[in-house]
């Protein structure tokens, strides 16, 4: 049976079972039926033939008679065919701020998620993304996803192979961890890093080999504070279109709360956004350690404000485990390893 994921914008499970006097209050809005509806309720799955929608609340779930019962003359009716029906889910850990760029960037992921499965398929995927109007939307030539453990060369892309999509324009790639980017050597002149440019705290520009000149690969803190710059609307009416699309993505996906791992001044984008009533689904931000003054603010909060809140702070005491920056009691390769990758 084919299954895909369907969702409400608001779930409540607690609703009664029996039938009640058919009136305009009572009329559903809509009812899904004919499908394996999880109510995800108790400690084994459980099903119910089919489901009231009401405002945007479920209104009531049951055996099909029941909830037939509720059908009005402009009740949108919706045959699942076969197909489930789950609750909508809630993001353990991602970034929301990241969404935008992903929905409207050049989409490096690898099989069978998209198709860079080597780095000529990388620079190809991101010279077809570079029109004039996709590097109007920050100024950058800029894609995200990519998996140097999944791509055929094993290694990541250099600022030689992101030469090959543009020396005129600043390029960027965005690793598939969030940890790691990788610049063209217009991108490195643009944000001033050369060989004399010395290794922040927290961060490694990695080199080439022999000399201290940068290969263009970038990690952690090295990389982090560029990457909003570079995939980042520069307009407000960019920016919007790109913060819709991220919700659009989020919402494809079944998602009906969604977190943002790390804000610094993203906050004030999205509280911005809050206030226009801009979110349909929730939005949670945890600030970076750094800005721990937003939790002086009402975002800061147990309850959503127009479906955004602060939920806490994030700390971040290594980095990833793609990446092999995160801290382990085994080191992730052997000295050969090492020595051959200069890592």
């Amino acid at each position: 049976m084919k299954y895909v994921v369907l969702f409400a914008v608001a779930l409540l499970f607690g609703c009664k079972d029996k039938t009640t006097e058919l009136t305009n209050a009572t009329t559903a809005d809509t009812i899904y039926h004919n499908g394996d509806i999880v109510t995800m309720e108790g400690d084994a799955p459980a099903y119910v033939e089919a489901l009231a929608v009401k405002n945007g609340k479920i209104q009531q779930l049951g055996p099909n008679g029941d909830i037939m019962a509720l059908k009005g003359p402009h009740t949108r009716v919706v045959n699942l065919e076969g197909k489930a029906l789950f609750p909508g889910l809630i993001d353990a850990h991602a970034h929301f701020f990241g969404f935008g760029p992903q929905a409207s960037g050049a989409n490096l992921l690898p099989p069978p998620d998209a198709g860079v499965a080597t780095i000529d398929d990388l620079v190809n995927t991101m010279k077809a993304w570079a029109t004039a109007e996709n590097i109007a939307l920050t100024g950058w030539i800029f894609g995200l996803g990519f998996d140097d453990s999944q791509l055929e060369e094993q290694r990541f892309p250099t600022k030689a192979d992101l030469d090959r999509v543009s020396t005129e324009h600043p390029v960027l790639a965005l690793h598939i961890s969030g940890h790691f980017c990788v610049m063209n050597s217009k991108a490195l002149e643009l944000v001033g890093i050369d060989r004399n440019t010395p290794d922040p705290e927290g961060g490694v520009i990695r080199r080439m080999p022999g000399s201290m000149e940068p290969n263009g690969v970038l990690e952690e803190m090295a990389a982090i504070p560029y990457l909003a710059k570079a995939v980042t609307a520069s307009t407000p009416e960019n920016l919007a279109k790109q913060v819709q699309a991220g919700l659009e993505m989020a919402k494809s996906y079944g998602y009906t709360t969604i977190r943002e791992g790390k804000a610094m001044e993203q906050h004030e984008i999205l509280a911005a956004f809050a206030e226009k009533h801009v979110f349909d689904i929730d939005v949670v931000s945890y600030v970076d350690h750094t800005r721990s003054g937003y939790l002086d603010s009402k975002w800061y909060s147990k309850g959503y404000t127009n479906r955004y809140r602060i939920g806490g702070i994030k700390m971040t005491l290594d980095g990833s485990p793609q990446g092999r920056t995160a801290w382990r009691t085994q080191p992730y390769l052997g000295l050969a390893d090492f020595l051959s990758t200069g890592r």
